[in-house]
């Protein structure tokens, strides 16, 4: 039986990868969602209780009329900031080996990620977060799999986790500014220049989450 906190970090990371799938409507409209609400019949677990572990609450799966209820609401707003318009060069045939090339301030790594998810604002921060999301499980050498092979089948015995974290990056990569075609080759491109690590921290740090940006929209006068 799933915890409140499986449950609610699987939630997030499919509706985030929905969020990050904005496609262009006709005559330059966009559609962007206000709130998302999420309500779960949850149980309480004495022993969890007792222990002060994680899955004190967990979800109920055939909810009946003694279990609780727990309404989680997210407020979606828009916070977009500029982002200094770069290039970024061809790259050599991916390759599984890392990169030597060494990007000190991350210059690099931001430009290219810029032309993936969008100037860092609300709506990218979308992909950014399952960008990290889908990378945080993997170790090192997975991550580079991971992204080295966008555009590839599932090789033979390739770990299902690779395979699941590739999915949902091309699937992000390929939402964004860049296009369907351009995204997943870009971000293919940038994994054979850049450390994964450098990615991983320019997607935290510029990003950040939809969650910070909607808190900043709402401090402001």
């Amino acid at each position: 039986m799933l915890t409140v906190e499986q449950a609610v970090r699987a939630l997030r990371r499919e509706i985030l990868t929905a969020l990050a799938e904005d496609a262009t409507l006709p005559r330059g409209a966009t559609f962007s969602a206000e709130r998302v609400t999420l309500s779960l019949a949850v149980r309480i677990n004495p022993s969890g209780v007792a222990a002060g572990g994680p899955d004190a609450l967990q979800v109920a799966e055939d909810p009946g009329p003694s279990d609780h209820r727990v309404t989680v609401e997210f407020r979606l707003g828009e916070t977009p900031v500029a982002v200094p318009e770069t290039t970024v060069s061809s790259a050599p045939a991916p390759s599984a080996d890392p990169p030597t090339n060494a990007d000190p301030d991350g210059s690099s790594a931001f430009a290219g990620l810029a032309r993936i998810f969008g100037a860092p604002g609300f709506d990218s921060s979308a992909r950014a977060t399952v960008f990290r999301e889908a990378l945080e499980e993997l170790d090192a050498a997975q991550q580079r799999l991971a992204l080295v092979g966008l555009g590839d089948p599932p090789s033979a015995g390739e770990d299902p986790a690779v395979i699941r974290a590739r999915h949902l990056i091309r699937r992000l990569a390929a939402s964004g500014p860049a296009g369907s075609t351009n995204g997943p080759r870009l971000l293919r491109e940038l994994a054979t220049r850049c450390p994964v690590e450098d990615l991983v921290a320019q997607a935290a740090s510029r990003w950040r989450t939809q969650s910070e940006w909607a808190a900043e929209a709402a401090g402001r006068p």
